[in-house]
């Protein structure tokens, strides 16, 4: 029997043949005897009956999470360059990529391979898919200073290298200017010292309070040797250009030595280096530039369909190469743009929010569960 749909009243008949032997004549007819089911709650009518009854096809198995999460992040995921690639599964194509700011929610599986699945809320679309954990962009949530002497400024991505309960690894490129020296940029913090947006915070609180302050100069076009104590082994090598680069506030000193914060793009340098390295210089603020937003929206050309939206929330099923799965909900209110409809599903174009197909991907809902969607203005 195909499936009722919401609210749908069936009557069934069943005709009673009497059947000869031998393809003898028929024998009189039995009277037919109706069936009537009961009314749903919030029965339709017409031609949304028709509508609820046109899909036969049961929900798709849904993305579960990892079986052992060690690290679990939320807050507005921020993408910088590459777009974050949604999956059906762990290393297939995608579905679906989060090209700029959503709300998001992560969760990290310990241990390696890398792998994690992001549940994002771009103004009511949830979805849900496997992403590589490699992908996901990081950010300090706070002043950590790597390795003691380099602290990443708010907007530096991390590259995620391992994953522990309640811990991760995380490691980043080189510096502009700093040669590092031995073991690399790589630390291994807790889950909260990261974040997956953009969070203010004063990098020079990882220094301390200063003894003293005053603007000097590095030495230009030579390296200086920078360390964590005065006189202590070099931990890393630093180089200025010119002059505007060369600007360094000294805020410490020990004999020979000065305690200095250099500003780059990346991060925010600290370290003894040897005072005959410095140049007196005329005060300059080194204080850190105001942040601004950034990232634009990304449209294209492409075909446009009825825009619909629902006053129930609408579950979303994504198809790629054939291989479907419940990927998250549209919620009730949610702009959805309708293609073509066939075989009881509609395929879903996006009209809001920071998520965009991927090339191939179909997102699709069922008919069934359109039926009291009605148009929106564009």
């Amino acid at each position: 029997m195909s499936r009722i749909g919401p609210g749908a009243a069936w009557s069934l008949t069943f005709l009673a043949l009497g059947l000869g032997a031998c393809g003898g004549p028929v024998s009189s007819p039995v009277a037919p005897v109706v069936l009537q089911l009961p009314s749903a709650e919030g029965a339709t009518s017409g031609s949304e009956g028709a509508a609820a009854v046109e899909s036969d096809e049961t929900s798709p198995p849904r993305i579960e999470l990892p079986s052992s999460v060690a690290c679990v992040l939320d807050g507005p995921v921020f993408p910088d360059g590459d777009a974050v690639l949604l999956r059906l599964q762990e290393g297939g194509p995608p579905f679906a990529e989060v090209r700029s700011s959503v709300d998001a929610r992560v969760h990290l599986a310990a241990g390696r391979p890398l792998q994690a699945v992001m549940e994002v809320d771009a103004d009511g679309l949830l979805l849900r898919g496997r992403v590589n954990g490699e992908a996901i962009p990081l950010r300090p949530a706070r002043a950590l200073p790597f390795r003691g002497f380099a602290v990443p400024l708010a907007f530096t991505l991390f590259h995620l290298e391992a994953v522990a309960p309640g811990k991760i690894t995380l490691g980043w490129s080189d510096v502009s200017g700093v040669k590092v020296l031995g073991a690399p940029l790589v630390e291994q913090v807790t889950c909260s010292d990261v974040t997956l947006g953009i969070r203010e915070f004063d990098a020079s609180s990882a220094a301390g309070p200063p003894d003293s302050e005053r603007e000097a100069l590095l030495s230009v076009g030579k390296a200086v040797p920078l360390s964590l104590d005065p006189g202590g082994p070099a931990v890393a090598e630093l180089r200025a250009e010119d002059d505007d680069d060369a600007k360094v506030t000294v805020v410490g000193s020990a004999g020979a030595h000065e305690r200095v914060l250099w500003w780059r793009d990346e991060a925010l340098i600290m370290g003894w280096i040897p005072a005959a390295k410095l140049r007196q210089a005329p005060p300059a603020s080194g204080a850190l530039g105001t942040l601004s937003a950034y990232g634009s929206v990304l449209s294209a050309t492409r075909e446009r369909g009825e825009v619909m939206t629902c006053p129930r929330d609408v579950p979303l099923i994504a198809e790629v190469m054939g291989e479907r799965a419940t990927v998250g909900t549209a919620r009730a209110g949610f702009r959805l743009e309708l293609l073509a409809r066939s075989g009881g599903y509609a395929d879903v174009l996006l009209v809001e929010g920071g998520v965009w197909l991927s090339e191939g991907a179909r997102l699709l809902a069922r008919t069934s569960d359109l039926i009291r969607c009605r148009r929106a203005g564009r």
